[in-house]
């Protein structure tokens, strides 16, 4: 067909079947760029959402790391306190001992028995 020629019925058919073809070209081109784009953004948010859950494992490590810590010291410092207090009971429970024997004594009406 030329510029100036009148379109057969053919010639339409013809138009109808490339430009069909070249739409169904075109949109099987945007279905793959677009297919590429969200596989763009999931794999973005792939990475986003790994980066975000490592910053959230680190911050509570440290934070567990702080609280361990925390809790070791006072553990500590109260076992310091208790062991020295267990140190001085024996002692406590000998002078005890020795006040029960001297109260036993007086009550019994004898005189206590002298201090060691």
């Amino acid at each position: 067909m030329q510029n100036n020629d009148l379109a057969t019925k053919l010639d339409l058919l013809d138009l109808k079947a490339s430009t069909k073809q070249d739409l169904l070209d075109v949109v099987e081109k945007m279905e793959e760029r677009l297919a590429t784009l969200i596989r763009d953004v999931s794999d973005r948010q792939l990475a986003s959402q790994s980066e975000l859950e490592a910053r959230l494992n680190q911050r509570i490590d440290e934070k567990t790391e702080r609280v361990e810590t925390s809790l070791l010291t006072e553990f500590h410092k109260w076992g310091h306190t208790a062991e020295a207090k267990f140190r001085i009971l024996p002692v406590i429970e000998e002078r005890l001992t020795i006040l029960e024997e001297r109260i036993s004594a007086i009550e019994r009406g004898e005189a206590p028995p002298k201090p060691h």
